[in-house]
């Protein structure tokens, strides 16, 4: 038995022992602590399970073929994570009052439903707005298709404000429209259509993750607007998954370029995988995981300089449009891990056009922390998110909507790398902006 296969077990059987526990003690699946470990086992375990029964699956594809040592580079990973869940749990633990006490501005109560619809349709009308320029930006959809393939992809989501605001608009749009429902300011056939648009939307970057998170933070908003988890209701109406599944089979194809004249000849052959059936789960297990990018940063980075904060620099330059900025660095520090598994050095604040991949790893929290800081950073990392989780649960029973709408967001989709921060300045900054225009538009109808 290989000391990967005997961590896998360890770290597998914290998560497990967590999840049970918290549950047990909160009697809520969206309690950042159950949800967190929750989701980790649903997300990682098969994954996992055949890297560290068999680690040479690490290194089959070149992109990997740095690590010398795959079942040493698994070892390290599991010591990382299983660090990083404890610190977390800690963090979340320490908490020094209880739901309901802390109280905070309303900006705006559950109570003011006019506020409430103007923000919804002004949310939609920006992000379909954003979406025509978007289209007409990257030469329509046919155009954006194309530029799925791995050397052009980033060329759709980076240098461009309106760009970023229709996908930040995603999410809160999500939340909205569950809120709308629940107070029967729009019917269900509106409420499932915008949920598909939402997370047909969010296929427009070429990745399938923001379409997944479309649907969890729609049902973690319908949880919290109605006070309440009814399991029913979501085996219900789980057919609209079944809807977004052919997009989610065709994504690869599309990004890998399987289109035009084999499409045209054969249109099954877009749906069928080119590897054998057990290559294309595991690849789409892993692509749900992307634990191997993690294993990746931490075997590098243990063998090389850190990078000292210098990648967190890029935030500052995250809203400047490149167009102003010619010599504005990649802010998805992704591409630099990126270049890193392809041999080149790096300078993590490098101008993006001199940066050789064009396409970028998700370095996430973990990565883009233990990449500056090593062991320290990730202990400070899991601090740091576990109490931001906390903020943000307490706070939505404050009737508060701002924490309503930004809860299932940070639960799900928040993360601390450079990207990751950047998105969530723009995201908070969206939201202050539609609700200063709606509470406007409430003064004016008053007088």
């Amino acid at each position: 038995m290989n000391i990967a296969f005997i961590s896998f077990i360890i770290l597998i059987t914290i998560c497990l022992f967590l999840f049970v526990s918290e549950y047990h003690k909160k009697n809520d699946f969206f309690h950042p602590s159950v949800f967190t470990f929750g989701y980790f086992l649903l997300s990682n375990i098969v994954y996992l399970y055949s890297i560290s029964t068999n680690p040479k699956i690490l290194t089959k594809t070149s992109s990997f073929s740095l690590i010398s040592s795959p079942e040493l580079a698994i070892f390290k990973y599991y010591v990382i994570q299983s660090l990083y869940f404890v610190i977390l749990y800690i963090s979340m633990s320490l908490v020094k009052y209880q739901i309901g006490i802390q109280k905070s501005k309303k900006f705006i109560p559950m109570n003011n439903r006019d506020q409430i619809s103007i923000l919804y349709y002004l949310a939609l009308c920006l992000s379909v707005f954003c979406f025509v320029l978007f289209l007409i930006s990257n030469g329509g959809l046919s155009a954006i298709i194309l530029k799925w393939g791995y050397n052009n992809r980033a060329d759709l989501v980076t240098g461009n404000i309106f760009t970023q605001l229709m996908f930040a608009l995603n999410p809160i749009l999500a939340g909205l429209n569950q809120y709308m429902y629940s107070i029967k300011k729009i019917r269900r056939y509106q409420m499932i259509l915008m949920i598909v648009y939402l997370a047909l939307l969010s296929m427009m970057d070429g990745s399938r993750g923001g379409t997944l998170a479309i649907v969890v933070i729609s049902i973690i908003s319908y949880s919290y607007v109605n006070q309440t988890v009814k399991l029913n209701y979501f085996i219900k109406h789980s057919w609209i998954l079944i809807l977004l599944v052919p997009f989610f089979i065709l994504m690869p194809n599309l990004r890998m370029g399987k289109v035009g004249d084999n499409f045209l000849n054969n249109p099954i052959s877009i749906l069928t995988p080119e590897t054998s059936v057990f290559e294309d789960n595991l690849s789409k297990w892993k692509d749900l995981s992307r634990a191997d990018i993690q294993i990746f940063i931490i075997d590098h980075f243990s063998n090389k300089d850190f990078w000292y904060g210098n990648s967190f620099k890029n935030i500052l330059f995250g809203l400047i449009p490149k167009k102003f900025y010619p010599n504005k660095p990649a802010i998805d520090d992704g591409r630099y891990i990126c270049s890193l598994s392809m041999g080149f050095d790096v300078n993590p604040n490098a101008p993006s056009d001199q940066v050789e991949a064009y396409t970028a790893w998700p370095s996430r929290t973990i990565g883009t922390w233990y990449a500056n800081f090593g062991i320290i950073g990730v202990i400070l990392a899991a601090f740091i998110i576990g109490k931001i989780y906390i903020f943000f649960y307490q706070n939505i029973y404050t009737n508060n909507i701002l924490y309503i709408l930004l809860y299932p967001i940070v639960l799900f989709s928040l993360n601390l790398s450079v990207l990751g921060i950047v998105n969530f300045f723009i995201l908070i900054i969206t939201i202050s902006m539609l609700m200063f225009i709606s509470r406007i538009i409430i003064s004016l109808k008053k007088r």
